[in-house]
């Protein structure tokens, strides 16, 4: 099996030596592949319910083009109902104009005061484009989840970290990841992150972090995650992480300290993750 080793702090060091080596302003490092539309953001969004801003998400075109483009797209719903969860503000096509690199596609969630039990989902996909010459790559497809919340007051406001996140595995830096609800929707006292090198050892990784609320104060409370394997790629599946440790709603963080376990079921490393909302 290939060996895991845990990062230090100087191949870092040494590239940004080498980076003020070079001058203080980088190079700029012009296109000149084919031309090609893409969505640029991440697979998985979140859409707060109590958002008073729609989610915007960027349409862009590898290389400005001399004329406009026109770019369909396709929503397939999974639980949500357009008109009732959300709407869309931007109809298909949308349009990114000529010399320009980028348009938008606009989606309003629609609040409400009721709990909602059922995962509310849906997916954006790019389509049809007005120009043959051009192609679609990359990322091409989104998937939105609406987060409610409504929960009662003595549940863990799990909405607090959904979406993108940071992640630091303390001393090692600093990397994105996603945070997604677990069992029960928002309400349940459950978070998954995923898509995270959350142990910085170079493979991509996933956590299932159940929460505990204090029984004296609403915004703070304990966090747990049960021993299981953590690195999606199924050759490191022998690896598990398990760990204890707190959360505060008001600051967005959570500090969980972890074992990580090798396939034989020593210990590997310890260290503390520390979960942070942007």
């Amino acid at each position: 099996m290939k060996n895991i080793i845990k990062h230090t702090r100087w191949p870092a060091l040494f590239f940004a030596l080498v980076a003020a080596s070079c001058g203080n302003e980088p190079d700029k490092i012009e296109y000149r592949g084919p031309a090609f539309v893409f969505i640029e953001s991440g697979s998985n969004l979140a859409l707060l319910e109590n958002s008073e801003t729609a989610l915007q998400i960027p349409v862009k075109i590898s290389t400005p083009q001399k004329e406009d483009v026109t770019v369909g797209f396709e929503i397939d719903a999974d639980g949500a109902v357009e008109g009732i969860d959300y709407n869309v503000l931007t109809p298909s096509p949308i349009t990114i104009e000529a010399g320009e690199y980028s348009a938008f596609i606009e989606i309003e969630v629609i609040d409400n005061s009721v709990f909602e039990s059922e995962t509310r989902k849906f997916d954006i996909t790019l389509t049809d484009l007005s120009k043959s010459s051009l192609d679609k790559q990359v990322l091409t497809s989104v998937n939105v989840e609406i987060v409610n919340d409504d929960c009662e007051a003595d549940i863990p406001k799990i909405s607090k970290w959904v979406g993108a996140v940071d992640v630091e595995d303390a001393g090692f830096g600093s990397v994105s990841g996603f945070a997604s609800t677990g069992p029960g929707g928002s309400c349940g006292g459950v978070l998954v992150l995923s898509d995270a090198d959350i142990v910085q050892v170079g493979e991509d990784s996933r956590i299932v972090i159940v929460f505990t609320q204090d029984s004296g104060n609403p915004t703070t409370g304990t966090v747990e995650v049960a021993r299981d394997r953590i690195f999606t790629n199924d050759a490191y599946a022998g690896y598990q992480y398990e760990g204890q440790g707190t959360y505060d709603e008001d600051a967005r963080e959570i500090l969980i300290d972890y074992t990580l376990y090798r396939p034989n079921g020593t210990v590997w490393f310890t260290g503390t993750t520390i979960i942070t909302k942007p």
